[in-house]
């Protein structure tokens, strides 16, 4: 009888214990089969090898896009139809006609970002996704939203911080794409980031996706005179010159954004990978004193059109032979020794390595906003308010971003750093940070004048 009883509990755990695969609803199959297009731009979703071969081999173009598990295909509409009931399709997408295309090339744009980071081909250190979204096409049911949205959260989560625009227009609401629980959301706000910018879409009150949100300025703004900064280079694209180089002061036309106010978090993280990147080399170095090399601030900007030719921006493409060196810096013997005692000499836990969850950490630390009631951390963020913190950067305050608090010496170790009051950085580095990060960090973008993927198909 208790034998019975065990198997039986058994059997019952393993039901109940087994994944349930997603079902695409039949209201999906329904819309599809009423659309007049004899071929549809599809994404589609599969939870293994086999099934993409079976949804490969009715198609006929297709592109796989492994790092999301989808496929994107160009389908027939009575064979998309014959899917219908396939419990590995876990999910399926329409892409519409008219900008399959621009969603394709996002979300091949993520895909080469995932690769370049597995690949070793670059160590990317931001990304900014900040969409030029057409009011018209906003929260359509066919803009990939959904598909788009899966990239950012495994880039976000896995790859390289992402910076995401949350779009414009406050009666739209956030875009469907920036829904994804390990981006980085900006908001644009106005009147000195005293209140969210009209334009901007908001976080909701209550129960936001993201654990942190950032609020920079995005108001239009004339920006310097073209005598003292070299010219813009890209009226009329989607990002301009001097967005990149230098957002703060950036000519932004109106009615200004969220994407603008993402050019600037994303801006804002350099001091942050170049301070971290001198502690780990100021941990690891076993010279006191001298030159250090450390690795370069990349950014890539997806959807960002630019003219690469400017002549602002030369010697700055990580992805050409000629470009800026990496970054170096004099680290003093006074500088590496109190790191050393405080660090080593206390034989604290600390992983100052740069990473996704670091990068979080840092930015955690800025100004607080209460913009919204949901319990998130809101915070504001700018080139000089970054700088500033990093100024006043103290060992209380790195233990906080980068020590391990499950530690059980992790409150001793707090007692510790009272101790230390200065700086753990001396200024005339963080001036260096700075004068790199605003002159020779380095970006990456992918021109938007390939031929259209779809029209190759056919």
């Amino acid at each position: 009888m208790k034998a019975g009883l065990r198997y039986l509990l058994l059997g019952l755990s393993l039901l109940f214990s087994t994944n349930v695969k997603a079902v695409v609803p039949d209201e999906f199959w329904d819309r599809l089969a009423l659309r007049n297009e004899t071929f549809s731009i599809l994404s589609i979703k599969y939870a293994d090898a086999q099934a993409r071969e079976r949804i490969v081999h009715l198609v006929s173009g297709s592109a796989d896009l492994p790092f999301i598990n989808r496929v994107v295909v160009r389908i027939e509409r009575e064979r998309a139809l014959s899917l219908q009931g396939d419990p590995d399709i876990v999910d399926v997408e329409v892409f519409g006609s008219a900008s399959a295309d621009r969603t394709f090339h996002k979300l091949l744009e993520l895909y080469r970002v995932y690769l370049y980071q597995v690949s070793g081909r670059f160590n990317i250190s931001a990304l900014n996704f900040s969409q030029n979204v057409n009011y018209f096409d906003r929260n359509s049911q066919e803009r990939g939203d959904r598909t788009i949205a899966e990239a950012l959260e495994i880039l976000g989560s896995r790859i390289v911080p992402s910076f995401v625009a949350v779009g414009d227009g406050a009666n739209f609401g956030v875009g469907s794409w920036a829904k994804a629980q390990s981006v980085i959301p900006v908001v644009a706000t106005m009147h000195g980031g005293s209140s969210i910018m009209s334009n901007s879409a908001r976080p909701a009150r209550e129960n936001a996706v993201w654990p942190l949100v950032l609020y920079a300025d995005g108001e239009p703004a004339t920006g310097l005179d073209e005598a003292s900064r070299a010219p813009a280079c890209g009226e009329g694209s989607h990002l301009t010159a001097d967005q990149m180089i230098h957002p703060e002061s950036a000519r932004v036309p109106a009615p200004g954004g969220s994407s603008y106010a993402t050019f600037k978090a994303t801006s804002s993280l350099c001091p942050i990978q170049q301070y971290t990147e001198l502690l780990r080399v100021m941990l690891r170095a076993r010279t006191p004193v001298g030159f250090v090399e450390v690795e370069p601030f990349v950014a890539y900007y997806v959807d960002s059109p630019v003219n690469r030719e400017c002549p602002a921006l030369n010697y700055r493409w990580a992805d050409q032979r000629l470009q800026f060196g990496a970054p170096k810096y004099a680290i003093s013997a006074e500088d590496k020794l109190r790191l050393d005692s405080f660090v080593s000499g206390n034989s604290i836990e600390l992983r100052p390595n740069y990473s996704i969850p670091l990068a979080k950490a840092f930015l955690s630390q800025l100004p607080e906003l209460h913009m919204t009631d949901a319990g998130v951390k809101e915070r504001s963020v700018s080139h000089l308010q970054v700088l500033e913190m990093l100024r006043a950067f103290r060992f209380s305050d790195l233990l906080e971003v980068a020590a391990n608090k499950r530690n059980i010496r992790f409150s001793q170790w707090k007692n510790l750093a009272e101790r230390y009051d200065r700086p753990i950085i001396d200024a005339r580095l963080i001036d260096a940070i700075q004068s790199y990060c605003e002159n020779q960090s380095l970006f990456l973008v992918l021109s938007d004048e390939e031929k259209p993927f779809f029209d190759a198909m056919e």
